[in-house]
């Protein structure tokens, strides 16, 4: 059988785009165990977090009703890296940064509510907008 010289190049287009589709997700860094993540369903729901600056925070609110680790991720054009003012939440949750704008969220030995800003930054160390984050513990 005889394949055009059409049929040949899209086959080899196929095939070089399956190779950079999976290549791209082999590159994505490492990951934590999943046993230590629980998926926040509001991750699944339209992102009306209060942000500034093109920040933007997937998930906005947190709810905990079993002590198991949550991530969040803080994402933006021009956002190189991140911090957080935890104060709010002080015995309610503890944030800890894992990786590409990732943070874990712990939950605390406190229940209750509160809301946490994080500020975003450029790769010149300039705060270029926030993104505020809701915590519920109920554990």
């Amino acid at each position: 059988m005889r394949f055009s010289p059409a049929a040949v190049q899209i086959l080899g287009l196929a095939i070089g785009l399956a190779v950079v589709a999976g290549c791209s997700a082999a590159n994505q860094g490492p990951l934590a165990p999943s046993s230590a993540l629980v998926p926040a369903a509001s991750a699944l729901q339209p992102d009306k977090c209060k942000t500034t600056g093109g920040v933007k925070l997937i998930p906005c609110t947190v709810t905990f009703t079993k002590a198991k680790t949550q991530e969040v991720t803080l994402s933006g054009t021009d956002v190189a890296s991140s911090k957080v003012k935890a104060g709010p939440c002080k015995g309610i949750a503890s944030f800890s940064y894992f990786d590409y704008g990732i943070w874990m969220v712990n939950p605390g030995a406190t229940t209750g509510t509160c809301a946490v800003v994080f500020t975003g930054y450029n790769s010149k160390k300039q705060a270029v907008g926030t993104a505020t984050l809701t915590v519920t513990n109920n554990s």
